[in-house]
Parts: C-alpha cells; sequence; structure tokens
C-alpha cells in the first residue's frame, strides 16, 4: 500500500526551493541545496572524508536531479586506493531505507573497483576501510555501460551471484539505488538493493556490521581507473522507515 505522504524532494521553481517535508517516515534527508555539507554532519549524525591522494566531493552545479546542485565526487585513482565519502552513523542494532541518485557522466574502465555506497563499521578515514564492509559497485561493460553489484567482504559471503537480468547503468542518466539493511553483527542481518526500483539482491541470515559501530556512505571509492579522473554525481539521499522508491514516494 502506498502511503498519502509524498516525498517532495528539493525541486526549483524560479527563486524558490520546496523543502521535504514526508512526514515521520523519513529519518533523514540531503537534497545538496545548501553552500556546504553541513546535512550530513546535522547533530552530530555524520561527516564528510575528503579521501586520499586529493579526492574531493564538492557541490556543482554542472548536474542536479532535482533542485540547482548535486554532489561531485571527483577521485584521481591512479594506482593508489582513494576516494572520497560523505557519511551517516547507523544506530546498531536497527533497520532502515538507504537511498539516493546517481549520475556517472563518462565511462571509465575499471580495472579494481568502483564503490558508489558502502555500509561498513570502520571510521571514513580508515586507509583499509576499501575492502570492509558492503559495498555497492559499478563494473563497466563492453557494451559502454556499467553493472550495479554488491559485495559483502565478509569470508563467508563476498560476491554473491549476479542477479539476472543483469541490472545495467547507463552513462549520463541519474538512476536510483535504495537498500534496505538490517545492521546486525550476527545471523540477524540482512541486505536488500533495488536499482530503478527492481529488487536485484535479497540476502538474508548474514552479518552486516562489525559490532555496536556502523556507517552508511555515499562515495566514489577506486583504483587503477581509466582515464584515471573518475567523476560521480550524488543528489536527494535520504534515510527513512520504508521505501522512498525511485518515484519518491515513501511505500510499505
Amino acid at each position: 500500500m502506498v502511503r498519502c505522504l509524498v516525498l517532495l524532494l528539493a525541486s526549483t521553481l524560479c527563486a524558490c526551493s520546496d523543502r521535504a517535508y514526508v512526514g515521520s517516515d523519513l529519518f533523514w534527508f540531503s537534497d545538496g541545496e545548501g553552500h556546504d555539507s553541513a546535512e550530513w554532519s546535522a547533530d552530530a549524525g555524520g561527516g564528510e572524508f575528503e579521501g586520499f591522494s586529493g579526492s574531493s566531493v564538492e557541490l556543482s552545479a554542472e548536474r542536479a536531479h532535482r533542485g540547482k546542485q548535486a554532489f561531485h565526487f571527483v577521485t584521481p585513482a591512479a594506482g593508489q586506493d582513494s576516494g572520497a565519502s560523505l557519511y551517516r552513523n547507523i544506530v546498531v542494532p536497527s533497520e532502515g531505507y538507504y537511498s539516493a541518485w546517481f549520475l556517472v557522466p563518462a565511462l571509465y574502465v575499471t580495472r579494481s573497483y568502483f564503490v558508489i555506497m558502502k555500509f561498513h563499521s570502520r571510521d571514513p578515514d580508515d586507509p583499509e576501510l576499501y575492502d570492509k564492509g558492503i559495498d555497492i559497485r559499478l563494473r563497466d561493460l563492453n557494451s559502454g555501460e556499467f553493472m550495479l553489484h554488491l559485495v559483502h567482504h565478509h569470508p563467508d559471503f563476498l560476491q554473491s551471484p549476479l542477479p539476472l537480468p543483469a541490472p545495467i547503468v547507463s552513462l549520463d542518466r541519474w538512476f536510483h539505488v535504495e537498500a534496505f539493511l538490517r545492521a546486525a553483527p550476527d545471523a540477524a542481518g540482512t541486505i536488500k538493493l533495488w536499482l530503478d526500483g527492481r529488487l536485484i539482491y535479497d540476502l538474508r541470515e548474514r552479518p552486516t556490521v562489525d559490532g555496536d559501530v556502523a556507517y552508511f556512505s555515499v562515495c566514489s571509492m577506486s583504483k587503477d581507473a581509466d582515464p584515471p579522473s573518475v567523476e560521480l554525481y550524488v543528489d536527494d539521499v535520504a534515510v527513512s522507515r520504508t521505501r522512498v522508491t525511485e518515484k519518491g514516494i515513501l511505500a510499505e
């Protein structure tokens, strides 16, 4: 049943911007329409990590899902693990939906990995973060597109079978990724993943965090990509009690 609360993502008409109003089902929301990343550090519940090797994340008017701005990640992935991130704290144990809109402006040959969303227990500035937690990744294809896939760094799980048909992401097009996470350090954990409203992973009875500290990040983490300067745009990020969906409607 679709709830009668519609997610008013920040859309701009003339000089005015409508802020999000969705009732109590929305825990937190970032529309990228401010002057900085203060939404992410609100209530001491998260923050920004600039990454290594000159990685950066800044607001940009070059692309926007709605409104006038989106977060622009640039990662000079030239042989060293690197990547900026915006993150929010996760209460353990808890469950919720984590969603964001992404756009990749060009094709990058990803010789190692290209992580755009992550659930992890290590601090965002930990240099070993790239091989911990649960990654939502893009893999380049010979067709000039990307495939979305999930990697769980726990030794008992690693990469699950790829969904069929393959979850394809086209260049220079906004796409919506939404995950359900039941944060637990034991078999009570669950991770589900949707791409543009299609359920592509439903992985249950597995630990999803390590201990009682956890984070949700949108990021651009990569290594040995070609061309080496990887760009990613992120907009309209939400943490909610029920699914936001790609239509911007809170649903059960």
